[in-house]
């Protein structure tokens, strides 16, 4: 090569390179100048469609708009707030649930003059999430918060066998100083162990928002960006604290809340024990009015923009033509046609109507649970009933009282020292005692594996034989025996009992799991998690919900937020390069 050669070279070499960053400027120009969310469509807001009642708007084919954007296959919290945010950038939605009633794991039930919640027993960080559903919501919730000044508003107390029950009260000052108090010992070590808690929670973001990103992109910025997380992340509950602490009962201690994962703490991931711990420290929270009333003022937002949500219509499969959703088939061979389609049913029952989707290895179904629906006579002052909760374990040796368990768990189902969780809803909300004036509602929920009760999966709701109903009076007896070992105030006030097992969990959400997918440390890694879009390489084929970020009710609502930013076009350069985020664009639109 000549001289000149080189040089023209060069030449070209800075031509194109002048080019490609006066692009990529102008790019980042728009991007930032551009006015209110991205793809955001203006729309005429319509008249509600319902009547008091949009929860139970039931199927028909003459309910379906004329011409659909997003068809949402489930109706929890991931799929309502996903359909309500698409809703408020101008898109018609049809949410699409199989039961009678929407709302997923936000419905309650009332029977017999007694309601109760099914899932959200409580919830924290509403400093956050009041403000995401007040965002798109038609219907602003209000939140209570648990315990009272007097106690320093506790909302969990853990007790472990023959140990005084701990109470965690709300605030990390309060938090950190009552175990400091009763563990002088582990003073430092309780405060690493926080900073800990909370820097691990906060390194999620870039972990979950990274999955819109191309895979080089993500794979560059977990490398450079990721390393805290990953570190704490790959890491069991139970390994951290044992690095960390010596007391034995402190360990437990911090680890009585897992039954809100549902993982023994030796195989569940720490991200997903410091991402409870963390959601609680500023206290729980408990919607006024019920958890009903969430799902209500999303589907009055959907319904605005065109859009609906209709219940008794399950899925039969996801439409796919050259390569792209196209739209789903009804059980009842009803087509509905969009060029999006959003699972919000769950890893494990997406894989039932889109056979395409395969389930990775490592990410299976975790645990059920049993469940006893208690009516009480009395109000919450007559019955002495707290607003917080309780996490009643055998003893303090957790990982062995769950193998006992899980090997047989009769023996601890008989003598009612077992795992337990006990809520009593109507002491915190303050609206019930209007609604159920002199009633009074407990909520009891312990571990139960599929396989108990795989002698009748094959067995219709209600018609599976009395050795059915006996194994559920066997758990219903050792249940309320537990219950009245630590409120010994309610013998005798037990006037209703409904119960709930595995199967129902089956019958309502199509799958066993109460919080979908396990949480090991590979789901927290870039090869082992859930990404939402292109679903098994399909476009226009999208996943939401608990399954692509975290269990709960704001990992699950938090799993409608990240999809909602890949449906709307969200990605590396609004978000990192150009700090520009759907909800932010949304609030500012707003002002």
């Amino acid at each position: 090569m000549t001289l000149a050669d080189s040089k023209n070279v060069a030449r070209a070499a800075a031509a194109t390179f002048l080019t490609a960053s006066a692009l990529l400027a102008i790019k980042v120009i728009r991007i930032k100048r551009r006015r209110g969310p991205k793809n955001f469509r203006s729309y005429q807001p319509v008249a509600p469609t319902q009547g008091d009642d949009c929860t139970r708007d039931r199927f028909s084919t003459k309910k379906l708009p004329k011409s659909i954007d997003a068809v949402v296959v489930g109706s929890g919290i991931g799929g309502l707030y996903l359909a309500a945010l698409l809703a408020k950038s101008g898109r018609v939605v049809v949410v699409l649930e199989q039961h009678y009633v929407a709302g997923g794991c936000t419905h309650e039930f009332t029977d017999k003059g007694w309601t109760f919640d099914t899932g959200v027993h409580y919830v924290g960080r509403v400093e956050k999430y009041s403000k995401l559903l007040d965002l798109v919501s038609d219907e602003p919730v209000k939140f209570a918060q648990m315990g009272s000044p007097s106690d320093g508003f506790v909302y969990d107390q853990i007790k472990l066998g023959q140990e005084p029950a701990h109470s965690l009260r709300a605030g990390r000052q309060n938090f950190v100083q009552d175990l400091q108090e009763r563990f002088p010992a582990e003073k430092e070590a309780i405060e690493r162990y926080v900073d800990m808690v909370v820097k691990c929670n906060k390194g999620a973001e870039l972990h979950f928002f990274g999955k819109l990103f191309p895979r080089p992109v993500e794979l560059l910025l977990d490398f450079f960006l990721g390393s805290k997380f990953k570190k704490l992340a790959g890491r069991t509950a139970k390994e951290v604290l044992d690095e960390l602490f010596t007391s034995e009962l402190l360990k437990s201690t911090l680890l009585g809340q897992f039954g809100d994962y549902g993982m023994q703490p030796s195989a569940a991931s720490f991200f997903i024990h410091a991402g409870i711990v963390a959601h609680y420290l500023d206290g729980g929270y408990y919607p006024v009015g019920g958890p009903q009333q969430i799902s209500r003022g999303l589907i009055r937002t959907i319904e605005k923009a065109g859009g609906r949500c209709l219940v008794n219509a399950p899925v039969q499969r996801v439409d796919v033509a050259q390569n792209r959703a196209t739209g789903v088939t009804l059980r009842n061979g009803v087509q509905i046609s969009a060029p999006l389609v959003v699972s919000a049913a769950g890893a494990e029952a997406t894989s039932k109507f889109f056979p395409q989707f395969a389930l990775p290895p490592k990410l299976q179904g975790g645990i059920s649970h049993m469940y006893a629906f208690l009516g009480l006579q009395g109000s919450k002052e007559e019955l002495a009933l707290s607003s917080s909760n309780l996490w009643a374990l055998p003893s303090p040796d957790i990982e062995g009282d769950l193998a006992r368990y899980y090997a047989d768990p009769w023996p601890m189902v008989d003598s009612g020292s077992l795992l337990l969780f006990v809520g009593f809803p109507s002491a915190k909300d303050p609206q019930a005692a209007e609604r159920h004036p002199g009633k009074s509602t407990c909520v009891i929920i312990t571990e139960a594996r599929e396989e108990w009760f795989s002698k009748w999966k094959d067995s219709k709701q209600g018609k599976r034989g009395e050795d059915y109903e006996q194994v559920k009076r066997r758990f219903q007896e050792g249940m309320i025996k537990g219950l009245l070992k630590h409120f010994p105030q309610l013998e005798g006030k037990i006037e209703y009992v409904e119960m709930g097992s595995p199967l129902s969990n089956v019958h309502y959400l199509s799958r066993a799991a109460s919080y979908g997918l396990q949480h090991p440390p590979s789901r927290y890694t870039i090869a082992g998690g859930l990404h939402p879009g292109r679903l098994a390489g399909v476009e226009g084929m999208w996943l939401t919900g608990q399954d692509v970020t975290t269990n709960g009710f704001a990992g699950a609502l938090m799993g409608g937020v990240l999809t909602a930013h890949g449906i709307l076009g969200y990605g590396f350069w609004e978000i990192v390069v150009c700090g520009r985020d759907l909800i932010t664009d949304m609030m500012n639109q707003q002002k």
